[in-house]
């Protein structure tokens, strides 16, 4: 056996149901009864039929409900508007109340093949940089309620 051959994974890959479309209305960022952050709006997805002479005719667009919950929620109200072009990856669910299908984004972007932009290249802090960062006014913080304490 050639031992310098890579090795097959031993984990499946992790694949979801994506979805891609412009969002149709503006979005909405509501909480739940339990408090956590959710994202609603409603998408068009495009439809064509290719005909027989090889020309398109455009068909009359399907019209979804997509929902998103916690960090995605708030990221996705932050960034998208409506008429923007996304790519989504989570599942398909039917809602307990009204039995109708929605999606429920897990991740979502905008679709790079329908939005301009620009990527931030610049450094990022590590991770050890960016903890530090976090834990330093907590730690002084509690440095300074322990010298209050002990002026008294």
């Amino acid at each position: 056996m050639n031992e310098n051959r890579p090795q097959a994974p031993t984990e499946r890959i992790e694949t979801g149901t994506c979805v891609f479309g412009y969002f149709a209305t503006e979005p909405e960022l509501t909480r739940t009864e339990a408090g956590v952050p959710k994202f609603y709006a409603r998408y068009r997805i495009p439809r064509h039929r290719r005909e027989a002479d090889g020309s398109v005719t455009r068909l009359e667009p399907d019209f979804r409900s997509m929902v998103a919950y916690w960090e995605t929620a708030e990221l996705a109200y932050e960034k998208f508007r409506k008429g923007d072009a996304f790519i989504a990856q989570g599942q398909v669910r039917v809602n307990s109340r009204t039995g109708k299908e929605r999606f429920e984004a897990k991740r979502i972007g905008h679709n790079p093949a329908d939005t301009p932009y620009e990527v931030d290249r610049s450094a990022r802090p590590s991770a050890a940089t960016a903890e530090r960062a976090v834990l330093a006014p907590a730690a002084s913080s509690a440095s300074a309620v322990e010298s209050e304490s002990l002026s008294r």
